[in-house]
């Protein structure tokens, strides 16, 4: 287990974005603050590419344990899911905005998934 990583700067954004998705969204409530989902997304699905990565590759850059990468992969395939699945209703596909994505039939599975890996980051 590394005790340290490389890119703190970008661990820091990955944990913030995975806590975003684990806590509850209410539009009115403006639970994710400045966060959306799609910038969301674009951390942990395109920037880090947590969907397509061997987790024991990313260990001491911006993980600390193949345990965090495993559940870091499966919250970045229900992110994907999610999205394939909004993309089909939403009024905007290429933009869909936060509400639709909270329509996807995934989603809930999504939010698990967040908190087993917000549960998983090591301090």
């Amino acid at each position: 287990m590394a005790a340290e990583v490389e890119f703190p700067e970008l661990r820091a954004r990955m944990i913030a974005a995975v806590d975003a998705v684990a806590k509850p969204y209410a539009p009115s409530s403006n639970a994710w603050g400045e966060s959306r989902f799609s910038e969301i997304f674009d951390v942990l699905c395109e920037e880090l590419e947590l969907d397509r990565i061997d987790a024991r590759g990313a260990v001491g850059y911006y993980l600390k344990s193949e345990d965090e990468g495993r559940a870091l992969v499966e919250l970045a395939s229900r992110l994907q899911s999610v999205w394939a699945e909004t993309e089909k209703y939403a009024s905007n596909p290429a933009f869909p905005a936060d509400d639709e994505f909270q329509r996807a039939p995934s989603w809930p599975k999504a939010i698990e998934s967040a908190r087993r890996a917000r549960d998983s980051l090591l301090p």
